[in-house]
């Protein structure tokens, strides 16, 4: 008696197969999102300043807390040439007081173990002559 060869050339896959595919495809899918929301690309800051206006002398506060940035010290450049304070640990405040008319981009530089993990949120100042 011969082999019968009709199911030695059938091409249709087994059903698991197929099923591992759908459900590979589907888990490719729905991490996609996950994927693209990494610290690096999305992550955000609590980092605000305040006020964000206001005339010669300007004192201002920046506030820094790192939410999902991964970061050793985060250090505040203010826009006018200043850098100051290297804040470590999780939260904390800085004050600057700015001497000339302009309009100034505040950001906190987060440096961290992993550098690729790090954000810099930016923040902008308004400052008008007296």
């Amino acid at each position: 008696m011969k082999p019968n060869r009709a199911n030695k050339h059938n091409t249709r896959r087994p059903a698991y197969r197929s099923r591992f595919s759908q459900v590979l495809v589907w888990a490719v899918l729905t991490a996609l999102p996950i994927l693209l929301h990494t610290p690096d690309a999305m992550a955000d800051a609590t980092f605000t300043v305040t006020p964000t206006s206001g005339s010669v002398p300007l004192a201002v506060t920046a506030f820094w807390d790192p939410v999902d940035c991964i970061c050793d010290y985060v250090e505040i450049i203010w826009g006018d040439g200043d850098s100051t304070g290297m804040m470590f640990g999780f939260s904390g405040s800085i004050d600057h007081t700015y001497t000339s008319a302009g309009t100034y981009t505040v950001q906190a530089t987060c440096a961290g173990d992993n550098p690729s993990l790090s954000c810099n949120p930016q923040r902008t100042v308004t400052v008008s002559g007296g």
